[in-house]
């Protein structure tokens, strides 16, 4: 029961607080957790995955090179003038 309430505090932090790392969520919930509770948890890289999920729900979806539109040229050229990044006009 305790290995469901620190699972659930887990959630609720990465969902809040998406920009905190997620070993740092996992070490603040597991700092003063009991031997016995802590061997009912799911395994440390379960865990991480699931703070992963729960953070992805609050933040945007990430944009591909297509989604960009009309990139201006000092975003696609280097210094030397080449073109590093090419779209549909280039």
């Amino acid at each position: 029961m305790k290995a469901q309430v620190i699972v659930k505090e887990m959630k609720t932090v990465a969902e809040a607080q998406p920009a905190l790392p997620p070993l740092v969520t996992l070490r603040d919930a597991l700092a003063s957790a009991a031997p016995r509770v802590l061997s009912e948890l799911l395994l440390r890289e379960n865990l991480r995955q699931t703070i992963y999920r729960e953070r992805r729900k609050k933040l945007p979806p990430n944009l591909s090179i297509t989604d960009l539109e009309d990139l201006p040229n000092e975003y696609t050229l280097t210094f030397l003038g080449e073109q590093y990044v090419f779209t549909q006009e280039s």
